[in-house]
C-alpha cells in the first residue's frame, strides 16, 4: 500500500511539474510561432478594447452617481441606487453572448475602486489646508504624544459627511455589481496557489511570476485593486529605497577598496535564515509584550500568520535565486533610509512628494486601508489578514495585510532587483532594507495585545492597543496609531473607544464649548464652517489598554 501511495505521489509531482514547465515555456514569447503571436495578439487586442470600456465606465461613475443624497444614516437612499449590472444596448448583448459579464464587472468594479481611491486622497485638505503636505499630521502627533498637554485644531466640518457619503455608495456598488462569496473556499484555493507559485519560482525562477499573478487573479480578480492600492499607498517610501540604494550602489563601486567587498548570495540558505531569524524575532517580540493565548490558539495564529505572511519571502526569494546582494550596499542604504524617516529629514522628504503631488502618508493608508474592507474587496484580499479574530505578533508582516494585498508588493521587491542584474547594479529589494526590517518588527509590536503588566515592555509599540482592536472590532480603527484622530473625524472609532496615546479625543462644534478660548479663536480664524478637535489627558488611573471588549 505505502509503496503505491509513494507511486502515485510520484506520478502526481512528475504531472504537476509537466504542467508547470510547459505554462513557464509559454510565458516565453521569444519561442512562441507567428500563429501563436496573432491569436495571442489578437485574444490581447479584444481583451484590453473590452477593459478600457469597463475602465472608462468604472472610473467616470464617480462623476455621474445616481440618485438622491444619502446621508450616512439614511440607509434607504442606497437601495435607491440605480446601477445596472452590465451596458445596455450591443455592448450588453456581447457581454451576455460570450459570457464575460462577470468579468466585465469585476474590470469596471475595479476601475471604479481606483478612481475612488485617487480622487479621495486630494481631497483630504477640505479636512484642513496642511493636512495633505503633513504638517498637520505632525502637528497633531506630537500633541498627542505630549504627555499632559491639551490641544485643538479646527477642521473643515462638512468632509466627513461627504467622504462618508462616498464610501456607503462604493460599498452599494460593489454589492450591486459583484457576486457575493465565501471566504473560506476562496482563502484555501488562494494559499494552494500561493504555495504553487512559490514552489514554481524556486524551481524555475522569475519565468513563473505571470503564473502566480494570473492564478491569483482568476481565484480572486479584486485582490488585483487591493493590491494596486497597497502599492500605490507605499510607493513614496519604496521608491526612495531604491533611489537611495542606485546612489549608494555607484559610490559604493567608485570608493570601497576591492578589500572590503563582500557580498551574500540569495539562495535556499540565506532563506531559510531569513525566515529563522525572523520567526525568533516574532517570537521573542509576542512573549515580551503580548497577553497571555492558550496554546491552543496560539498555535493557529502561528500556523496560519506563517503562512499568510512569511509565503511572501518564499516567492521573492525564489524569482531572485543566484542574485548577490552587496552588503556594504545594503548597511549604507539601510542608514541612509533610516536617517531619511526621522525627525526633520521625515518633514522634508513628506513635503517633497507633497510638492510632486503626493499627499502624506497617513491619508493615503487610512483611505487605503478603508477601502480595503469593503464589501467583496475586502472578502478578496484584506480579509485574510482578519480571519483569526484578534491578532498576535505572528499575524504581522511590513504592514496588516492579507496574502492578496501583496501582489504589488511583491514585484516591487523582485523586478526593480531583476533589472539591476540585468544592468549589472547591485539593486537589492526593499524588504531587505533596514528601514523596512525595522519597520515590520514594529508592526509585529502593534499586532500583539498589550496588558497593564506588559505595557512598556521590550517591542510594545501600540499600548493602548488601538490597532489590536481594530482585529475585534473589524470595522474601525481603520488610521494607523499616528493619525488616529481621523478615526474621531469620520466616526469610524470603535463605539467606546475614547482616545490613543493617553489623551481623550472629541469632536466639538464651537458653540459647544464656548468658555474654550483656543478653540473661540480657531472658529473666529476660520472661512468655513469648522468642527474642533479636542485632544486632552486622560486622567492618570484611566487606561486605554483593555482585552478589545472596551472598544466594541
Amino acid at each position: 500500500m505505502g509503496a503505491e501511495v509513494s507511486k502515485c505521489a510520484g506520478l502526481l509531482g512528475e504531472h504537476c511539474d509537466a504542467v508547470v514547465a510547459q505554462v513557464a515555456g509559454l510565458c516565453d514569447v521569444a519561442t512562441w510561432t507567428p500563429q501563436q503571436k496573432v491569436i495571442a495578439f489578437g485574444a490581447a487586442a479584444g481583451f484590453g478594447i473590452g477593459a478600457l470600456i469597463a475602465v472608462a465606465d468604472g472610473a467616470m461613475q464617480t462623476r455621474r452617481v445616481t440618485g438622491p443624497k444619502v446621508n450616512e444614516l439614511d440607509q434607504s437612499a442606497l437601495l435607491s441606487l440605480k446601477n445596472p449590472k452590465t451596458p445596455s444596448g450591443l455592448g450588453g448583448m456581447i457581454l451576455a453572448a460570450t459570457g464575460m459579464t462577470r468579468a466585465y464587472n469585476y474590470v469596471w468594479a475595479s476601475a471604479r475602486v481606483l478612481s475612488h481611491f485617487w480622487k479621495t486622497i486630494y481631497e483630504f485638505g477640505e479636512i484642513h489646508p496642511t493636512l495633505p503636505s503633513g504638517v498637520l499630521w505632525a502637528g497633531a502627533l506630537i500633541s498627542s504624544q505630549t504627555p499632559g498637554k491639551s490641544s485643538r485644531f479646527a477642521l473643515g466640518r462638512d468632509f466627513k459627511e461627504k467622504i462618508n457619503n462616498r464610501f456607503l455608495r462604493l460599498d452599494a456598488e460593489m454589492r450591486a455589481r459583484l457576486p457575493n462569496c465565501k471566504f473560506e473556499p476562496l482563502m484555501i484555493a488562494s494559499q494552494a496557489w500561493r504555495l504553487v507559485w512559490a514552489g514554481a519560482c524556486w524551481r524555475y525562477g522569475a519565468k513563473a511570476l505571470p503564473i502566480g499573478l494570473i492564478g491569483q487573479f482568476l481565484i480572486a480578480p479584486m485582490s488585483f485593486a487591493s493590491g494596486l492600492l497597497r502599492y500605490l499607498t507605499d510607493v513614496p517610501i519604496q521608491d526612495a529605497h531604491y533611489v537611495i540604494n542606485f546612489v549608494v550602489a555607484l559610490l559604493v563601486k567608485r570608493w570601497l577598496p576591492a578589500s572590503l567587498e563582500y557580498s551574500i548570495t540569495i539562495d535556499g540558505r540565506f532563506c531559510a535564515a531569513f525566515l529563522g531569524l525572523d520567526m525568533l524575532a516574532t517570537t521573542l517580540c509576542h512573549f515580551s509584550m503580548s497577553k497571555y493565548v492558550p496554546p491552543s490558539r496560539l498555535w493557529k495564529h502561528i500556523v496560519y500568520g506563517t503562512l499568510n505572511t512569511k509565503t511572501y519571502f518564499l516567492v521573492v526569494f525564489g524569482a531572485l535565486q543566484g542574485l548577490k546582494v552587496d552588503v556594504a550596499t545594503v548597511v549604507l542604504s539601510g542608514i541612509l533610509m533610516k536617517l531619511l524617516y526621522t525627525g526633520q529629514m521625515f518633514g522634508i522628504h513628506m513635503l517633497a512628494c507633497y510638492a510632486i503631488g503626493y499627499p502624506s502618508f497617513g491619508i493615503l493608508d487610512y483611505v487605503e486601508h478603508r477601502t480595503a474592507h469593503c464589501p467583496v474587496i475586502y472578502t478578496h484580499a484584506h480579509k485574510q489578514h482578519h480571519y483569526m479574530h484578534d491578532t498576535t505578533p505572528f499575524d504581522a508582516h511590513m504592514y496588516g495585510t492579507g496574502m492578496n494585498e501583496e501582489w504589488g508588493l511583491l514585484m516591487n521587491d523582485i523586478v526593480p532587483s531583476l533589472l539591476g542584474a540585468w544592468t549589472g547594479r547591485p539593486i537589492f529589494p526593499y524588504c531587505l532594507n533596514y528601514f523596512w526590517i525595522a519597520t515590520s518588527f514594529g508592526n509585529k509590536g502593534c499586532h500583539g495585545r498589550t496588558t497593564e503588566e506588559t505595557k512598556g515592555n521590550w517591542a510594545d509599540c501600540d499600548a493602548d492597543n488601538w490597532h489590536s482592536d481594530h482585529h475585534v472590532l473589524h470595522t474601525g480603527n481603520f488610521a494607523n496609531l499616528t493619525i488616529s484622530w481621523l478615526d474621531f473625524y469620520f466616526g469610524t472609532q470603535g463605539k467606546k473607544t475614547m482616545g490613543a496615546n493617553g489623551k481623550f479625543y472629541t469632536l466639538c462644534k464651537p458653540e459647544e464649548i464656548p468658555d474654550d478660548e483656543e478653540a473661540q479663536k480657531l472658529a473666529a480664524e476660520a472661512t468655513k464652517p469648522v468642527i474642533i478637535l479636542c485632544m486632552d489627558p486622560a486622567p492618570e488611573d484611566h487606561s486605554f489598554c483593555g482585552d478589545g471588549s472596551n472598544s466594541n
